[in-house]
């Protein structure tokens, strides 16, 4: 199972707490580079003032993560920088970090 969620700097992802501590789960964040997102994000969306507003959006959530990011490790969270990959190797990187956490 897969969650997509969008980060909250309010909760920490701490929604999360009480599924990580029932299940076995392997926390990953999926964060690409900024101009990444960016360019994915204009792929899919037509010029808009929507898409100038979700393009900070993303220049934020990055800037907090990265903020985060040695809280959120010691929490377990393994946040992938999948800028360059293609689906599918993002997918072969989850996969192989799946096979390793339930070594």
């Amino acid at each position: 199972v897969a969650i997509d969620d969008f980060w909250d700097p309010y909760s920490h992802l701490q929604e999360y707490a009480p599924l990580i501590k029932s299940a076995k789960v392997t926390q990953v964040i999926l964060q690409p580079s900024v101009s990444a997102t960016i360019a994915r994000n204009h792929a899919r969306l037509a010029p808009s003032t929507f898409r100038n507003a979700f393009d900070d959006a993303i220049r934020f959530v990055k800037a907090e993560i990265d903020k985060h990011e040695t809280a959120l490790i010691e929490q377990g969270w393994h946040i992938l920088n999948t800028s360059d990959d293609t689906i599918e190797e993002s997918v072969a990187r989850i996969l192989a970090l799946l096979e390793t956490s339930s070594n």
